[in-house]
């Protein structure tokens, strides 16, 4: 490999593409980690969002501004991203501040961030007391789960950052099962439509299909990732609107 100029991801992902003859059906899960944190926390205002279909992302960007929903602009929805997912990371002011410069193009000072987070607590307060329950749980029992039951056990896998895996984990490990028991579904779900699995990145599942099977296709994939959600989580049905995201192309940057 070229390691004085190496490709872009841009480049790479122009690379990155289906065998002669046929093309690429990309799906991703829409703000899966999200969801799966309110489904955990049982926060009731993330909860309503979702039942009414509406944007998480515009919901939070309104309480930080103190606005309306609809009179979000496209400039704060963005810099709201950093602060919905940051906050399942466990991030502070200062790394808040930085990610979002480096993973959003948001610029926001530390003291924005600080006032930012704050605003999120005061939006999903069951959420924020999920979390404090959660690092008790961890510091008190050692350990934290996935919905289906994995363990990240601090005595025996080592303390780690313990408050903010004690968060994260449980959150970010159920939306990986919902992956799994996604990908558990699609034989089945892609029967007789001659597409099959190609790449599998985090939260995305890219098939190879020839073009005259794309509908079949794109149907079979979204039932298979509805229902490996649903399969972790049986009572979030009302989630599932606007869950999936696909995309045809002829290569990976054309079905992102």
């Amino acid at each position: 490999p070229n390691t004085q100029n190496p490709p872009r991801l841009a480049e790479f992902r122009q690379l990155f593409v289906p065998p002669p003859g046929q093309v690429l059906i990309g799906a991703d899960f829409s703000q899966i980690e999200l969801r799966v944190a309110a489904l955990l926390s049982g926060d009731w205002n993330m909860l309503d969002a979702y039942r009414m279909g509406e944007d998480l992302h515009a919901r939070t960007a309104a309480a930080i501004a103190g606005c309306a929903a609809d009179a979000v602009t496209p400039q704060q929805r963005q810099g709201a991203k950093p602060v919905n997912f940051g906050n399942l990371y466990g991030q502070a002011a200062a790394g808040l501040a930085r990610q979002a410069k480096l993973d959003y193009g948001v610029e926001m000072t530390t003291s924005d961030a600080k006032q930012a987070l704050l605003k999120f607590k005061l939006a999903y307060p069951q959420l924020e007391h999920w979390k404090r329950q959660q690092i008790g749980l961890a510091q008190q029992q050692r350990q934290v789960k996935t919905k289906l039951g994995l363990v990240r056990d601090f005595d025996v896998q080592g303390e780690g950052y313990l408050r903010g895996e004690a968060q994260n984990i449980p959150v970010q490990g159920s939306a990986a099962e919902v992956l799994l028991a996604s990908l558990v579904r699609l034989p089945d779900a892609l029967r007789g439509t001659g597409a099959v699995l190609y790449h599998t990145v985090h939260d995305e599942i890219e098939l190879a299909c020839s073009p005259d099977s794309i509908d079949e296709a794109v149907a079979g994939l979204r039932d298979a990732m509805v229902g490996g959600f649903l399969d972790v989580f049986p009572d979030g049905t009302y989630l599932t609107n606007g869950l999936v995201d696909v995309r045809t192309g002829n290569n990976w940057a054309a079905v992102h």
